[in-house]
């Protein structure tokens, strides 16, 4: 507890090589661009965030949702060439506020807790966080997003997503199988 939270987030899930998943109301323009940066690099993310009502002050919906608008030519038609990025997927929540904080890194590295994914968040103001580096803290966790996930593309509660990445099925497989039970 106490001022630096950004310590236990920041260079662990931007160092994230297979996947990371974060839930956040607000996520400033700076932290958006290093989300983009990591898919650009290859690492399949996932976002839920909340829509401008929330506190889009620096353009980070926008951002999110130019990276993955199509590419058109001069006459206004998608180009041919032009792909989706795969890897990709986010929600941004319009009717409930979102107010959870996950940060989920490769099945390796987890935290919770009040930080946002912004500057005053990680390191300015006074958070309470838990991080978790053991199979079995991380894997309910990620069970968590996984739920939250699902649950605003069951009620349809969106301002707007973008979901193109396949389904994960690699990573959460094993916890599919207990849902089933």
């Amino acid at each position: 507890m106490g001022r630096g939270a950004g310590a236990f987030i920041e260079k662990e899930l931007f160092s994230a090589k297979e996947y990371a998943l974060i839930c956040s109301p607000w996520i400033t323009f700076d932290f958006a661009k290093k989300i983009i940066r990591l898919v650009e690099k290859g690492t399949e993310v996932r976002v839920i965030t909340s829509n401008s009502k929330a506190g889009d002050t620096d353009k980070t919906l926008e951002w999110f949702r130019d990276y993955v608008r199509p590419e058109k030519d001069l006459l206004g038609r998608i180009k041919k060439d032009w792909r989706a990025p795969s890897n990709f997927g986010f929600k941004i929540i319009e009717e409930d506020f979102i107010h959870a904080k996950m940060y989920l890194v490769d099945g390796k590295y987890a935290v919770v807790g009040s930080a946002n994914l912004t500057e005053s968040g990680l390191w300015h103001n006074i958070e309470h966080i838990m991080h978790f580096t053991r199979p079995e803290e991380i894997e309910p966790l990620e069970s968590d997003f996984e739920h939250l996930w699902e649950f605003y593309e069951e009620n349809e509660i969106e301002d707007e997503s973008y979901v193109g990445l396949p389904e994960f099925r690699k990573h959460f497989a094993r916890k599919e199988k207990d849902l089933e039970k």
